[in-house]
């Protein structure tokens, strides 16, 4: 754009301090405000955070952009999340690009739930990892400067039916391959929106368990 003339401002609607909860790709963010959040039932939109994270706690003057929605402007950073320390867990879910769970049992003796990852980019289930560990703005333990440790090695490419989802959010393939191998069904960690019945593609691997598991799983 050239030429651009200023026509008007939205009015800002006060100023307030909160704690970022969710980046995306470094595009947007959310930030989690108590007193918008009693007032607009939601979190307060953030364009371009920069180089915020979660966890970081900001000061903002906010408006209600084109949408009616709450959003941040003139962001100031306060302080970041304190670490909690740096731990080793396994990658046991990861339901979309968006989101991970790391299962650590310290962790999960300590605040009774496994470690939330925004963002697991590259990371799979069954990934070895090494993480620094902060409380979010939802009182859950999150991570951050996530690293590889190492991967299980793949034991092979099959297809199989799913053929059981217990209670949770587990579930069991029927692969006669990996059953004439390892004389058992596929463990699947993350069902998602799969169902009885549902024939699928997967990679599988040995857990700690030593039970063969799907990971990288895909609906035919």
């Amino acid at each position: 754009a050239r030429q651009v003339r200023f026509i008007q401002r939205p009015p800002s609607i006060g100023r307030y301090s909160g704690t970022v909860d969710r980046v995306s790709s470094g595009d947007f963010a959310f930030i989690r405000c108590p007193d918008l959040q009693q007032k607009y039932g939601r979190d307060v939109f953030l364009d371009c955070p920069g180089t915020l994270r979660e966890g970081d706690e900001v000061e903002f003057d906010a408006f209600r952009n084109s949408r009616h929605v709450p959003q941040a402007r003139q962001v100031r950073f306060i302080r970041r999340a304190a670490s909690v320390g740096f731990y080793f867990g396994t990658i046991t879910s990861v339901p979309s690009d968006a989101f991970a769970l790391i299962a650590c049992p310290k962790i999960k003796r300590d605040y009774g739930r496994d470690v939330g990852l925004s963002h697991p980019g590259t990371l799979i289930v069954g990934d070895h990892v090494r993480f620094d560990v902060f409380i979010g703005s939802r009182t859950r333990p999150k991570a951050r400067q996530v690293e590889l440790v190492e991967r299980p090695p793949s034991i092979g490419q099959y297809s199989g039916t799913v053929e059981k989802v217990p209670l949770g959010n587990v579930a069991f393939i029927e692969c006669p391959e990996v059953r004439q191998e390892y004389k058992t069904r596929v463990f699947l960690q993350d069902v998602g929106t799969l169902s009885v019945g549902d024939v699928v593609h997967f990679d599988a691997f040995v857990n700690s368990r030593h039970v063969p598991q799907a990971r990288q799983v895909r609906f035919i």
